[in-house]
């Protein structure tokens, strides 16, 4: 707020300080019936309210061996069933200025001049008020859905040995030998694939391997040599060729990350105020304000009124003066049920009163 107060004080030196300045008439809009070459356009800024809010939808997938961890593995408590979770990882408020519609304003000068000019620039560059040429009226901000690519399922490691394994069959067939018939065996190797239980098997023994190939390692009983300044990435890779197979037992989580933005212009004459936002569902997603589903995320503001002396204070329009808004300050909040999510304070200039500073001819 201070910095804020300081930034001002050069502008109204300015305003105070002009040598020869021609007579200057500042006028609302709705006094303005014609323009002229001399007659120049500006508004006092409007608060825009934005909020970015990221998501995080985590689904866990069971393993295609989970039924089988504590059988080979002894691992227990593993979840067999696939499960969606959302939840909100991030807020982001900030503030932009806009043209506040209800306060344009008309000036009027005698002759023209380049060091008013000058004045209205400074102004505008401060953000007391907004010149024609920043005229932009940014629309709606469509709440478009920014999903990042995540993980994929990569379940594609089962095993290290085949997907079939050979088994022989047995047949017989009779053959006329000696006046008689005789059955003679014959065998078949037959490729067959292998059961889901089976597999899983393999993957265990797999995993138990590497988990004695790097207790050797680590003890110093390995059989092949490997260089000191090489065992560390040798363990690494061990583990996480064991995370990988573990996963086939106990699951994996996939992470997806969502952005959506929101606004909320404040209202001059509704210093208190609250808005749903939208609607969270930890196991559906995200919501519309009005839907029937998920818990409202609020939106609070609640003007802190500091600008109330000033705002007793009567302006009347006059010649050589020139209008401004005082902003104010408020209190905004965005709660989840009894948690806050997020709780800080903002400049919002239609909570605060018009102002007047005389130009002083010298």
């Amino acid at each position: 707020m201070n910095k804020m107060r300081f930034k001002w004080i050069p502008l109204l030196l300015i305003l105070t300080g002009c040598s020869g300045t021609p007579a200057l008439f500042v006028s609302h809009i709705r006094n303005l019936k014609t323009f002229d070459k001399n007659t120049l356009l500006y508004s006092l800024p409007g608060t825009v309210i934005n909020i970015d809010v990221d998501f995080l939808k985590s689904e866990f997938i069971p393993g295609p061996f989970h039924e089988y961890a504590g059988k080979y593995l002894s691992i227990e408590d593993v979840s067999h069933d696939s499960v969606v979770s959302w939840q909100i990882r991030k807020i982001s408020v900030y503030t932009t200025s806009e043209p506040d519609p209800d306060y344009f304003y008309s000036v009027n000068m005698e002759t023209e001049s380049g060091q008013f000019s000058e004045m209205l620039d400074q102004f505008t560059q401060s953000g007391m008020i907004i010149l024609p040429d920043r005229f932009i009226m940014n629309g709606p901000v469509t709440e478009e859905m920014v999903i990042t690519e995540g993980d994929q399922i990569l379940y594609t490691d089962l095993s290290v040995k085949r997907n079939f394994m050979v088994e022989k069959e047995t047949s017989y067939k009779r053959v006329f030998r000696d006046s008689v018939y005789v059955q003679i065996p014959v065998e078949k190797e037959l490729l067959v694939k292998k059961t889901t239980e089976l597999k899983a098997e393999e993957a265990a023994n797999f995993i138990i391997k590497l988990r004695k190939r790097r207790f050797k390692l680590l003890t110093g009983q390995s059989e092949s040599e490997v260089p000191d300044d090489a065992a560390g990435r040798v363990i690494d890779e061990l583990n996480r060729i064991e995370q990988e197979y573990l996963s086939l037992f106990t699951g994996r989580t996939i992470y997806e990350s969502e952005t959506r933005h929101y606004q909320y212009i404040p209202v001059p004459d509704r210093h208190t105020d609250q808005q749903v936002l939208f609607k969270i569902s930890d196991q559906e997603g995200i919501f519309d304000p009005v839907s029937a589903k998920g818990r409202p995320v609020i939106l609070d503001i609640d003007c802190l009124n500091l600008t109330k002396n000033l705002k007793e204070i009567q302006f009347s329009e006059a010649a050589n003066t020139m209008y401004y808004r005082q902003p104010d300050l408020a209190r905004i909040t965005i709660s989840l049920g009894d948690k806050h999510l997020f709780d800080n304070r903002l400049t919002v200039y239609q909570y605060g009163p018009v102002v007047s500073r005389k130009i002083v001819k010298r």
